[in-house]
């Protein structure tokens, strides 16, 4: 006999059916539960946006066979403790009030919380809906400008005609902190002897604008090769993902790279939202116009960027960020009289001297 699904009524919970993401991901609130079902009500699909008319009010019965996957999110306590629903030996949930560290310490399966937290899941999923697209040069287009030149980092994603040298750019997608713009690069390009926008192309080459992506090879390659563009400041996730799964003491020689789908369940427990093998079917870009659902994939491949590389980043100087942590209380246990001749002594420190940055 299998274990009773065992929810909280109220609770947010998000399901991957049967289907194909990202509409099979269904978030709702729990109604009720029994062995073999789940209710839930005030639902929304990932693939559509989640504005008040589209909300499904419920509640819907949701049955074992139908549910690949069911995720809940991890909350903070008022004193930052992370609070992580996660199952027990008899496949019940339960909450513990751990760190991520402790939980694995303590062998507690937590494959099944999203990893970051619901309200930041949420405003993700909202932006990648609330893409501006931007087909002609209109006062969008420089709204969109400069805007995205006062930013200090950037997420950029393209979709291209083909995976070869002198393919033709097809959109160039580009997130902020809270916004994701579709460039549509076959309308705009149309109309302008192929000349890439200047505007593009001074934030493209700005050098204290940090822009993201995973795997540039492709689009650094087609812009030196056919506008003779060459981005600066690039931070690659594909290849700070290698860089940190060998800090984190994984064995990566013999693996391939992973998509950016793949990092996103790894390191944050994502569903499948990105639907990846649809997206690298080029031919269904090429088509104007371009459908809704189309333009939702697009965003999403540029949307979790920044939460990305942030993540990573923060693995990759783990040990520096201590190190300063250690550096900044290290006269904490000195004596008054040895406060002034430590500030005032230019020699390296014992906690630089070891520092650890490899």
């Amino acid at each position: 006999m299998m274990d009773n699904y065992n929810f909280k009524r109220g609770e947010r919970l998000i399901l991957e059916l049967l289907g194909s993401p990202p509409d099979n991901i269904i978030a709702g609130e729990v109604v009720d539960c029994a062995e073999h079902r789940i209710a839930l009500k005030n639902m929304s699909t990932y693939g559509r946006r989640s504005s008040s008319n589209v909300v499904i009010h419920g509640p819907y019965q949701f049955y074992r066979p139908e549910i690949l996957s069911i995720r809940v999110f991890k909350n903070e306590d008022d004193d930052g403790v992370v609070v992580e629903e996660s199952k027990d030996k008899v496949g019940m949930f339960t909450k513990s009030h751990k760190t991520p560290q402790s939980n694995a310490a303590a062998g507690i399966n937590c494959k099944d919380t999203i990893l970051i937290d619901k309200v930041e899941y949420e405003r993700l999923k909202d932006m990648s809906h609330n893409y501006i697209y931007i087909s002609c040069f209109d006062s969008r287009y420089y709204d969109a400008m400069n805007y995205i030149e006062s930013c200090e980092t950037i997420g950029v994603a393209d979709i291209t005609t083909s995976y070869e040298k002198f393919a033709r750019i097809n959109l160039i997608i580009i997130s902020t902190w809270d916004q994701v713009y579709i460039f549509d690069f076959l309308v705009l390009l149309s109309n302008s002897t192929n000349k890439f926008p200047t505007e593009l192309e001074v934030i493209l080459k700005h050098k204290d604008i940090k822009k993201i992506l995973h795997d540039s090879r492709l689009l650094t390659l087609i812009l030196s090769n056919q506008y003779n563009i060459h981005i600066k400041n690039i931070f690659d996730t594909k290849v700070a993902d290698v860089a940190a799964r060998k800090k984190l003491g994984e064995a990566t020689r013999n693996k391939q790279t992973r998509t950016l789908e793949e990092c996103l369940k790894d390191y944050f427990n994502f569903p499948p939202i990105l639907n990846i093998q649809e997206t690298i079917k080029l031919d269904r870009w090429s088509k104007r116009p371009l459908s809704e659902k189309l333009k939702f994939q697009a965003a999403q491949s540029a949307a979790f960027l920044i939460l990305l590389k942030n993540h990573l980043e923060n693995i990759l100087l783990k040990d520096f960020y201590q190190c300063v942590t250690d550096y900044a209380y290290s006269l904490q246990q000195c004596s008054a009289i040895d406060v002034p001749k430590k500030i005032l002594n230019d020699t390296v420190c014992d906690i630089l001297e070891n520092m650890k940055l490899s």
